[in-house]
C-alpha cells in the first residue's frame, strides 16, 4: 500500500452510507474512514448512488446485475481491473475522482464522480486514497455553523443505511387467483404499479435534494 507520506495521497476506506432525516426530505452521505488515523471524509451523494454503495458493503446479490456490477464485469470482461479510486480534485465544490484502471492497453487515468468511483472500488476491493487538501476542505465544513455541518456530522456517529431484500412468496394456485385476485399471500396490486409508485417517490425526492441551495450530487 502506498504511504501517505510519500505520495501526499492519505489511504481511507468507505465504511457506511447513512440516510438522514432532513426536513421534509432525506439526504445521504457516504463515510471514508482514514486507515492510519482518525479522520473522515463525508460526501453528500444522490439516491441511487447511496442505495448502489449500501448493497455492495452488505454483500447483497440480485437475479440480475445493477448499474456498478454491470460497470466492473465490463472492465473485467475486457481483461482490466480497477488499481486504485484517488479522490484528488474539487470542481464547483464538488469532489471528483480519477480511477486508475489497468488493461492490455497498458494503465489509464479515468475522470468519475466521486460516489460512481468509490462503488467501483468497494466492489473490486480497489485501495481509495484522498488528496490532503480534500480531505481538509471537507473537515473544514464540518466545522463551521450551516445546516449542512450538521448533517455531516450527524452522518459520523448515525447508524449505517440497510438494505432488506423482500422474500419471495410462493404463487398462488391458479384457481385462487382467478377466484380472489387480492387473497391473503398476495398484494393485490400489479408490479408495475408498485414500480410507478417507488419511482415516483424517488423522483419527488431527488428532485426535492436538486432544488436546495448548495446541494450537487457528488
Amino acid at each position: 500500500m502506498i504511504a501517505a507520506t510519500d505520495t501526499g495521497l492519505v489511504p481511507m476506506r468507505v465504511s457506511k452510507v447513512v440516510a438522514l432525516k432532513d426536513g421534509d426530505h432525506s439526504a445521504e452521505f457516504m463515510v471514508l474512514d482514514e486507515l492510519d488515523g482518525d479522520r473522515h471524509l463525508v460526501i453528500q451523494v444522490g439516491q441511487m448512488e447511496a442505495f448502489g454503495l449500501a448493497v455492495s458493503l452488505q454483500g447483497l446479490r440480485w437475479g440480475r446485475p445493477m448499474t456498478y456490477q454491470f460497470a466492473v464485469a465490463l472492465v473485467r470482461g475486457l481483461g482490466g481491473r480497477v488499481r486504485q479510486v484517488r479522490l484528488d480534485r474539487i470542481i464547483d465544490g464538488a469532489y471528483a475522482a480519477t480511477v486508475e484502471v489497468e488493461g492490455p492497453q497498458g494503465v489509464a487515468m479515468v475522470d468519475a464522480r466521486s460516489s460512481d468511483a468509490l462503488n467501483l472500488a468497494v466492489l473490486t476491493d480497489a485501495p481509495v486514497f484522498v488528496v490532503a487538501d480534500v480531505l481538509a476542505d471537507c473537515i473544514g465544513r464540518q466545522a463551521d455553523d450551516s445546516d449542512q455541518a450538521a448533517l455531516m456530522r450527524r452522518a459520523l456517529t448515525a447508524r449505517p443505511m440497510t438494505i432488506h431484500k423482500a422474500l419471495r412468496r410462493r404463487p398462488a394456485p391458479p384457481h385462487a387467483r382467478r377466484a380472489n385476485p387480492a387473497a391473503p399471500g398476495r398484494a393485490g396490486v400489479h408490479r408495475s404499479t408498485v414500480h410507478r409508485w417507488v419511482a415516483r417517490y424517488l423522483t419527488g425526492q431527488l428532485a426535492g435534494l436538486a432544488d436546495r441551495p448548495g446541494y450537487r450530487p457528488r
